[in-house]
């Protein structure tokens, strides 16, 4: 007997269904399933060579300990020397919350001194305060007015951190960005995208559709292929999350609607 003809798969808009295991991706489901024995076995071998130590068992500092990097931290922010700020940026790390240093921060990240501005935002991108989103888009608004010489890569900078500290509303200003023609240069425009992944990392719903949206508005070039491959790399983040891929597709007979073929 002749062989039953399968399906076709064909991405329409009229009807979906949701294919969470097909054949073809098989491998992928192997590979989630070996990435996860092997952190089995790694976290197994962390254990048994560290008999003392309880799993994920990490202590705070003590709060004098604390105290003491939060005065070394104040002491370096008032230097605005740009090393004394770096080594005040990787202090942050000891600390369970830099809420205290936001401001010395932003009011760094408005220095004329370019080096100095950067390293200024790169710490308010690891402390990630709510707090210094509407500053930073006023920063980043301020630059485009009356742009210092030098500071193009510290715009840009400044763009990348709403990603860490942003929301919904910053969503809304990054699309701004990147949609229209000026005043955001290609540079800005990627940082922006960048920001737009972050955000999405972060939990912030909608970024994947404002990417889609984006586009389809945007010039043959670098920035869609930006927008293509940040669209690519949520999709594999979600891959990774779910452990399989999930694809919307529509599934179609070829010889549907073809004479004396039953339906």
């Amino acid at each position: 007997p002749a062989e039953e003809k399968q399906p076709s798969l064909r991405v329409t808009a009229r009807r979906t269904v949701r294919w969470t295991q097909p054949r073809q991706l098989k491998n992928l489901k192997l590979y989630c399933a070996e990435r996860l024995k092997c952190w089995e076995n790694l976290m197994g071998e962390v254990m048994t060579n560290n008999d003392s130590m309880e799993p994920f068992d990490f202590k705070p500092l003590e709060q004098d300990k604390q105290d003491e990097i939060v005065e070394r931290i104040e002491a370096q922010l008032a230097g605005s020397d740009p090393e004394s700020v770096r080594r005040a940026v990787l202090g942050l790390g000891w600390l369970e919350s830099g809420e205290d240093f936001v401001e010395p921060l932003l009011k760094l990240a408005g220095s004329n001194m370019a080096e100095l501005a950067q390293i200024s935002l790169e710490g308010l991108a690891r402390i990630g305060s709510a707090r210094a989103e509407e500053p930073l888009a006023r920063l980043v608004l301020d630059q485009f007015r009356n742009p210092k010489p030098g500071h193009m890569e510290v715009r840009a900078e400044a763009i990348r951190c709403l990603g860490k500290v942003g929301g919904k509303n910053s969503i809304l200003f990054l699309k701004e960005l990147i949609a229209n023609p000026a005043p955001a240069n290609e540079m800005d425009k990627e940082a922006a995208v960048e920001a737009m992944v972050s955000l999405a990392d972060k939990g912030v719903d909608g970024v994947a559709d404002i990417l889609k949206e984006l586009t389809g508005k945007v010039a043959s070039g670098p920035l869609e292929e930006s927008l293509q491959a940040a669209l690519r790399e949520l999709n594999v983040r979600q891959w990774d999350k779910k452990g399989y891929i999930t694809i919307e597709a529509e599934i179609e007979d070829e010889d549907e609607g073809r004479p004396g073929q039953e339906k």
